[in-house]
């Protein structure tokens, strides 16, 4: 099993401060957020220490176990996406702690969660911080859909934002579009050392992105591995 990187996990952060500079157009109201923590308390244990920690908004400590996780249906999979996400924006998170936790659930999601997390990851209209969090799951994951799916994430189209005025809305949601793809770019780069499964799609990433941006990085990055 390839080790842990320890600065894995604070790229993944820094990302998540990047988002917040566009928080005011993508992050939930509250209504939503309500709703969220109500539909995640149904899926852990009545009178936990689990459920309290959800109602009183404390999601540092709203942890789903793992074999819990596996378990959840796909709504409520999503919704547990959405609310650990929110976890990682707490100034307070042990990175190295908060990596093994999630490699250790990473390496036990099914095959439909997987699915799930780049349907959450390629969904320009779902929260930033729960895309984030998809695309990391994916790069801990070690199933053998997992590369097909990076390479799925990182060929993915941007969608068109309207005009890329200087600090624009526009501007600054084509950033994190492609910020998400080079997470799952630099994942293939880090196995194509090793998998050649994953050095054929890095290859593909080359020609066949949908940004060109994404393409270019992929070609950077294949020429780090000669």
């Amino acid at each position: 099993m390839r080790q842990l990187e320890p600065k894995k996990i604070n790229k993944v952060l820094a990302l998540l401060g990047f988002c917040i500079l566009i928080g005011i157009f993508y992050f939930w109201n509250h209504q939503q957020a309500t709703q969220l923590k109500a539909d995640v308390v149904e899926s852990v244990a009545p009178n936990s220490s689990k459920v309290n920690a959800v109602l009183s908004g404390d999601t540092t400590l709203a942890k789903v176990a793992v074999e819990n996780v596996q378990k959840l249906d796909e709504v409520q999979f999503r919704n547990w996406i959405q609310l650990e996400s929110k976890s990682l924006n707490n100034s307070a998170v042990n990175t190295e702690e908060k990596q093994i936790q999630l490699k250790a659930l990473a390496q036990n999601l099914t095959s439909a969660q997987n699915k799930k997390l780049i349907e959450v990851a390629l969904d320009s209209d779902a929260d930033a911080n729960a895309r984030i969090l998809s695309i990391f799951l994916l790069t801990l994951g070690s199933r053998p859909e997992n590369i097909s799916l990076l390479l799925e994430a990182a060929k993915k189209e941007i969608p068109d934002l309207g005009p890329l005025n200087p600090h624009s809305a526009a501007e600054l949601k084509r950033g994190q579009e492609l910020a998400l793809r080079m997470m799952a770019v630099d994942e293939l780069f880090e196995r194509a050392r090793q998998n050649p499964e994953a050095l054929q799609q890095l290859q593909r990433l080359s020609s066949e992105a949908g940004a060109s941006e994404i393409r270019n990085y992929a070609q950077r990055k294949l020429k780090e591995l000669r």
